[in-house]
């Protein structure tokens, strides 16, 4: 992965749990896939989040990894809002939007695309407990026309 994506991710990930330490911010890892014009990613998926209160947040979303007819997914990051409800004392359904950056590499070189990202997740924790899970799709608007994305990941509290 290029050093300025994952200090960007890192970075993000500071900001997103500054925003309410009171146990608004979470990190997963699970499974993720990213899909499109013929080829399909089975991917590591990782997360970072935070609430800015109880209906509005932030997450940095990257898929690592996977191969698909010759082609190879370096990465999938994403920066996105999340707009949601509270859903009992210890979920959130939320719709998201944001931007992010897909790079492919094959027997051909590397390509990488920009574009925006708009969805829908659900992220539920134990309760009075810090772990979770959580699942969320997007799909491509602009230049990412045609990507469709989706993790499900399990999620700890901090």
């Amino acid at each position: 992965m290029n050093k300025k994506i994952l200090a960007g991710l890192l970075a993000g990930a500071c900001i997103g749990t500054s925003f309410n330490a009171a146990a608004q911010s979470s990190m997963g890892v699970g499974y993720g896939y990213a899909g499109g014009d013929g080829v399909s990613f089975s991917s590591v998926a990782l997360d970072f989040a935070g609430r800015f209160n109880d209906n509005f947040g932030m997450a940095i979303t990257t898929h690592i990894g996977g191969s698909d007819q010759g082609a190879d997914l370096d990465y999938l990051a994403a920066a996105k809002l999340r707009g949601g409800v509270p859903v009992g004392n210890t979920g959130f359904i939320y719709l998201t939007a944001g931007f992010g950056r897909v790079q492919l590499s094959g027997p051909g070189g590397s390509a990488s695309e920009n574009g925006g990202l708009v969805g829908a997740g659900f992220e539920t924790f134990s309760e009075n407990g810090k772990w979770g899970f959580g699942f969320e799709y997007t799909t491509g608007t602009s230049d990412f026309d045609g990507l469709d994305a989706g993790n499900f990941t399990i999620r700890y509290k901090f």
